[in-house]
């Protein structure tokens, strides 16, 4: 009855050695900085606080959809120390049990959206068919076989999308499955469940966790209203990316900030002579 929208975003800087940099447990003499998939990991977590930001100042009674771009299980890190792994997952499953909480006060349903998956999970089962021994035991049969020759790898090349492409009609679902990834090991309430939807233009994955799966059809039917809005796209999440965009003026006015931050001495941030002269005009 009264349509708007609020568009904004809200930029983090992590300055200083504390706040990018942890001690390496039982190798003192090296640190671990952060690189592109720790700061992917930190980034979801933001986003779900952000989400539940949001979602507080809901109306309890009308049917809302909170929307994520991407997978709901943070798996990128791509750190081998364990500590540092179980700090990042630990925030962001806090921060998940935050939204929970607050969305079961709510008329809500949570998920991300997933275009072009290239996910193989469903399509794995039928490696079960075409399994020739009596009992799948992979590794007792096939652990010394090449990779794409055990008789299972029949379906290796095929993608879910592949199947669901011919299977659904415009504007409809695949059943729901539960992802049997390890990394939901540790996710309890928090696990993923997932179905796959027929668009216009492709299929995508609609990823929800098992706390949210009450309310499937109205994911469905708020998911679809998003992408007719979006014409073929949910237009939420359109509209975020655009907010998200960080143009060639935002890059400039950072580095006049550290620049000025730190006494016009950028070659002790371990930038190289030519990153320096990208930023800085000659005449």
């Amino acid at each position: 009855t009264s349509p708007r929208a609020s568009l904004s975003n809200t930029p983090y800087l992590f300055w200083g050695d504390s706040k990018t940099t942890q001690n390496n447990q039982g190798y003192p003499d090296t640190d671990i900085h952060a690189d592109s998939s720790i700061i992917a990991a930190i980034r979801d977590t933001y986003e779900i606080k952000a989400m539940t930001r949001l979602v507080s100042n809901l109306p309890s009674n009308m049917p809302s959809l909170g929307i994520l771009d991407g997978s709901l299980s943070q798996c990128r890190t791509t750190s081998q120390n364990s500590r540092i792994q179980n700090i990042l997952l630990t925030d962001y499953l806090e921060a998940l049990e935050e939204l929970k909480e607050l969305a079961s006060t709510k008329n809500l349903v949570i998920v991300s959206y997933i275009s072009a998956p290239a996910t193989k999970e469903s399509i794995n089962a039928l490696r079960i068919d075409s399994c020739p021994f009596s009992e799948p035991k992979c590794k007792e049969h096939c652990s010394d076989l090449p990779a794409l020759s055990r008789p299972c790898d029949i379906v290796a090349k095929v993608r879910d999308r592949d199947v669901f492409q011919s299977l659904l009609k415009e504007g409809q679902r695949s059943a729901l499955f539960n992802t049997r990834s390890t990394t939901m090991d540790h996710y309890g309430s928090h696990t993923v469940s997932y179905f796959y939807m027929k668009t216009k233009d492709e299929i995508v994955r609609i990823e929800i966790p098992n706390w949210s799966t009450s309310s499937l059809d109205l994911a469905h039917n708020l998911v679809w209203n998003q992408i007719n809005l979006g014409t073929g796209y949910p237009v939420a999440l359109h509209e975020a990316h655009e907010q998200a965009v960080i143009r060639s003026s935002d890059r400039n006015s950072f580095w006049r900030i550290i620049d000025n931050m730190d006494g016009n001495n950028l070659i002790d941030q371990g930038l190289s002579r030519k990153n320096i002269a990208k930023k800085r005009r000659k005449v």
